[in-house]
């Protein structure tokens, strides 16, 4: 038993006031000797026990009165054991914490993540020290959020099989009719889920849960993740509906970004059905201050052709997320350099890599909002998967301060060019641009086929090109063309060049194919292009592409100088639809097409309605020629160089070939410290018994594993056993999500405007303890004010009952 305000339990001495005046109207009394009252007297003691028994209770009622007003007003807490009678329940704590990277924001030689663990210590500790039955539940975001991804990913990837489906339907139409199965079955599962991923589920308050509460706190860190609280919350609401035998109290505790919560409307849902559930909601704020804050955003590389022995540009985009402009960035640039030798005789153990610092880049101002990118040229003189690494100096949110990625060089880029000249004059130009001899190294690998080829590769085959060059091509079989198709369909690129070879019926009919084909623009015949009216009018027009970056000033002299005399015309009445990927990317003088672009798939295509070779032009002997084939090929090769973005947390997958490596798999992880390695070994295995891939992953949330081997950005590695003895190694870059940065904290006010007709408390983490006082118990003192009112019913009742009344009409 316990009192919100104990300074009033003074007010209990006034109890004794009806004893001190009733023994004071004692002593008043004195002793008359009347012989008339002898008779009275002997009526007296007859009845004298039951009049004392009603002075008594009269005297016992105005005590009790008194102490009630005392108790009201000193608002009296008991135990919830002890309201049973009257229906009162066990209180449920759910705490939820923020664990993403912008909770590492240092406040004043913490952090709010270390803020908000001390409010959790502070609630434990008001549970304890009161006397009503409570329980806890302590859940952090991040495990939430992965658990309940990973669930939704394994129930979709155990969907019915074809062959099962009717046994499926009829297994679905019986679980249906079992309403009353279902509903356990979901309370089952989510209080599985809740066990293995809460770090405190269902936990009962008794005596020593202040120490097993420290345990789990110590046991805590930020992660480098970004998460949310439906995930959380959802798994909070479906408990609270299977226990509604318990009073709900679900604590939100977060930095409360203006990005997350300016249209909350998922989280209002959720938490409108908490608080139809019963329960009460209490968002805390771990931040109340915003501070600067720089992060990188994007660190990968161009477009441009990607080979070892030759330069590759990378783009590094850096944010400022705060108020002020911030003056004066040096940014840092690394490169590792992984040399294959080295690497072939290398066991996991083994620490690899070559790094070296480029110049410091320096970024003048960046303006608040504003991101400022950065194009830097880094080179790798052999094959593999070499590091690149970005850094900002550490700030208030140090995560996103850094970035890696892991960029493939192949030793050469390989195309297919289809030359449909028989003295191969196409190819010879094109080579020449591709492979200019000891001036410089494209990375581009030229191999010429016949236009058979394409008909009798196969699709594997094909897929080791990146680009298709069919240069004056006059037809193809259908074979060939079903292959080209499936090629860019997957990722490739296509140019295609016109020439007098061309088959008209051929790349309308089949390769355009009413829209529906390769080929973007439907084709009439060849014409000559009529002279200028005037000697400044230029015969090739570009527009804003990448193809003519570096020409789209139409005053440029070099492609000033280009000259067409004959093209393929197009319809007269064709023009690209609005809302297709076609567009017109460079025209003739008379505004016919000279370059059509479109898409085909994930592939692009490029068509030219004039000669590669100096035939019908003379681009070939242009300076400006070479430098629109090498962005031509940048252009079209680009979706198949894309480097795969990996936020930290999501799980580092290896899918192995079984006739060439052996089950074993070693992953190296970085670790808590700089410069640490972590490693992690595992056994792959075959998802069904005949198949022929091995499959393994780390990061995953499993029974019993909590999941978090990825939960760190930097580089990982996957030593892969080769069934020869030996390794192979592939690297994967894990970056932080670069939005969480953000430091614009939200308007409370205009918050909770926003979650209405929910009906939170919101206040910030220091103002947290003298507010939580009243949540260890239930307060009684509406039920003890009931109680005062029936008492003084009673004890005016009673008084009438025990005073002297004559009876009506009698003489006085």
């Amino acid at each position: 038993m316990q009192f919100t305000h104990p300074f009033l339990i003074t007010g209990f001495l006034i109890v004794l006031a009806p004893l001190l005046i009733h023994l004071i109207n004692l002593m008043r009394h004195q002793r008359v000797k009347w012989a008339a009252m002898d008779f009275l007297l002997q009526a007296y003691k007859k009845h004298r026990k039951w009049i004392w028994l009603k002075q008594l209770l009269l005297l016992l009622m105005r005590m009790a009165a008194i102490a009630l007003i005392v108790a009201m007003l000193a608002q009296l807490r008991t135990h919830d054991q002890w309201l049973s009678m009257f229906g009162e329940k066990t209180t449920h704590h759910y705490v939820l914490v923020d664990d993403s990277y912008s909770m590492s924001e240092r406040i004043s030689g913490s952090t709010a993540f270390d803020k908000s663990l001390q409010t959790i210590a502070r609630i434990g500790a008001q549970l304890v020290d009161s006397e009503t039955s409570n329980r806890f539940t302590l859940l952090r975001l991040s495990k939430a959020e992965r658990a309940v991804t990973e669930q939704d990913a394994a129930g979709t990837a155990a969907g019915p099989s074809a062959e099962n489906n009717a046994e499926t339907s009829a297994a679905e139409a019986s679980a249906k009719s079992k309403s009353k199965s279902n509903a356990a079955d979901a309370k089952a599962k989510a209080e599985a889920l809740m066990a293995q991923v809460a770090d405190l589920s269902n936990e009962l308050v008794d005596s020593s849960f202040d120490v097993t509460l420290e345990e789990k706190r110590n046991g805590m860190e930020v992660t480098q993740l970004s998460a949310g609280p439906q995930a959380a919350l959802g798994l909070v609401r479906q408990l609270i509906d299977e226990h509604p035998q318990e009073r709900s109290i679900v604590y939100l505790l977060s930095d409360f970004r203006a990005p997350d919560w300016e249209n909350p409307a998922a989280v209002r849902n959720q938490l409108r059905e908490i608080e139809k559930a019963g329960a009460r909601v209490q968002l805390i704020s771990a931040v109340r201050n915003e501070q600067p804050n720089l992060g990188i955003v994007e660190l990968a590389p161009t477009e441009d052709t990607r080979a070892a022995g030759v330069p590759l540009f990378m783009n590094v985009s850096v944010k400022n997320f705060g108020k002020q402009a911030v003056n004066k960035v040096q940014l840092t640039i690394k490169t590792t350099y992984f040399d294959p030798a080295e690497t072939a005789a290398a066991t996991p153990d083994a620490t690899l890599g070559k790094p070296e610092a480029l110049p410091t880049e320096f970024i003048d101002t960046i303006g608040p909002g504003e991101t400022v990118t950065r194009r830097v040229q880094v080179y790798f003189p052999e094959p593999g998967e070499h590091v690149v690494t970005a850094e900002l100096p550490d700030d208030a949110i140090a995560a996103d301060n850094r970035r890696w990625a892991v960029v493939d060089f192949p030793e050469g880029e390989r195309v297919l060019v289809i030359d449909g000249d028989v003295a191969q004059a196409n190819s010879y130009y094109l080579q020449a641009a591709f492979q200019p001899g000891q001036r410089a190294n494209t990375g581009i690998r030229p191999d010429v086929q016949p236009a058979s080829f394409l008909r009798d590769t196969t699709p594997e085959t094909l897929a080791q090109y990146r680009v298709v060059y069919l240069l004056d091509v006059p037809r193809l079989d259908d074979r060939a063309v079903e292959n080209l198709e499936t090629f860019v369909r997957g990722g490739g690129g296509l140019a295609v060049f016109l020439g007098p070879d061309a088959n008209i019926s051929f790349y309308n009919g089949r390769l355009y194919n009413e829209g529906n084909g390769l080929m973007p623009m439907p084709l009439t015949s060849d014409d000559l292009l009529e002279p200028p009216l005037s000697e400044d009018s230029p015969d090739v027009v570009v527009m804003d592409h990448p193809l003519f970056s570096a020409f789209a000033d139409e005053r440029n002299p070099l492609i000033r100088l280009v000259t067409v005399e004959r093209y393929f015309r197009t319809a007269e009445t064709w023009e690209p639809a609005e809302q297709s990927t076609t567009q017109v990317i460079a025209s003739l003088r008379n505004r016919q097409p000279l370059a059509v672009e479109s898409t085909f798939g994930e592939g692009r295509v490029v068509a030219f309605t004039s000669t590669l070779a100096p035939q019908w032009n003379n681009w070939a002997t242009n300076p400006s020629f070479v430098v629109v084939l090498l962005n031509l090929q940048s252009y079209l090769a680009a979706s198949g160089r894309a480097v795969e973005q990996r936020m930290v947390g999501t799980p580092v997958e290896l899918q192995m070939p079984a006739d060439k490596y052996r089950p074993e798999v070693t992953f190296i992880a970085p670790g808590a410290a700089n410069a640490t390695r972590v490693r992690i070994d595992a056994t792959a295995a075959k998802p069904e018994a005949d198949s022929p891939f091995y499959v393994t992953s780390i990061g995953r949330i499993t029974a019993g594993q909590a999941g978090s081997e990825t939960n760190r950005s930097g580089v990982y590695e996957a030593w892969e056993s080769t069934a020869a003895g030996g390794y192979d190694v592939r690297r994967f870059a894990l970056n932080v999500e670069p939005t969480e940065g953000e430091v614009a904290l939200a308007d409370p006010q205009r918050l909770l405007s926003r979650l209405d007709p929910v009906k939170p408390v919101f206040r910030s983490a220091d103002e947290f303890e003298a507010e939580t006082s009243d949540e260890g118990g239930f307060n009684i003192s509406l039920l003890v004010m009931s109680m005062l009112v029936g008492l003084l019913i009673g004890e005016q009742a009673l008084a009438y009952f025990a005073s002297y009344h004559p009876a009506r009409g009698a003489v006085r």
